[in-house]
């Protein structure tokens, strides 16, 4: 079983955004431990129970944030993982039955920050994607593997999948 771990799940507007969850999740436990000797017998269990599941909902918001994603190869099988501080908690089987080649789409991509247009309505930034994508050998038939955003992440991927007996060629699809 060989694995390569790439890079961050989120962005960092998307890290931002778990963020003010998980201390939203975390201040409900806060709130229930400064309050406990002053809540009624009666609302003890709803309370603690309201703690736990902030509690937990805080631990869930920092493990995705601080999520990472890869590429797991078992038994001549590929999966998508998701890791977090080096140990995998989910990963999805690609499924790349007959497509024994990839290729890589090298994308630019314009994002539009629009939840900043009060100050500047036309803020956005230019990013550079790469879309890994298996075929078949004519090249029509086409399956996700995963999208990248950093170069150097991009040619680690390319050197693991040859590794692993995946053939590179550029797309031309052959009809």
């Amino acid at each position: 079983m060989d694995s390569i771990i790439l890079e961050d799940n989120f962005e960092f507007k998307q890290k931002a955004m778990f963020t003010v969850l998980a201390f939203f999740s975390l201040s409900l436990f806060i709130q229930f431990i400064s309050n406990f000797q002053t809540i009624e017998n009666s609302e003890k269990p709803r309370m603690a129970f309201t703690a736990i599941l902030g509690f937990a909902a805080f631990i869930f918001f920092v493990v995705i944030m601080l999520s990472k994603k890869g590429i797991m190869r078992k038994n001549e099988e590929l999966f998508l993982i998701y890791t977090f501080s080096g140990k995998r908690f989910y990963s999805k089987n690609l499924h790349l039955d007959d497509k024994n080649i990839f290729t890589i789409f090298k994308k630019n991509v314009i994002q539009r920050n629009v939840y900043l247009s009060a100050g500047r309505p036309d803020l956005s930034y230019k990013d550079l994607r790469f879309d890994f994508l298996a075929l078949d050998k004519n090249h029509l038939d086409k399956q996700a593997i995963i999208t990248l955003n950093s170069v150097d992440a991009a040619d680690d991927l390319k050197l693991f999948l040859e590794e692993k007996h995946l053939k590179h060629e550029v797309y031309s699809p052959n009809t």
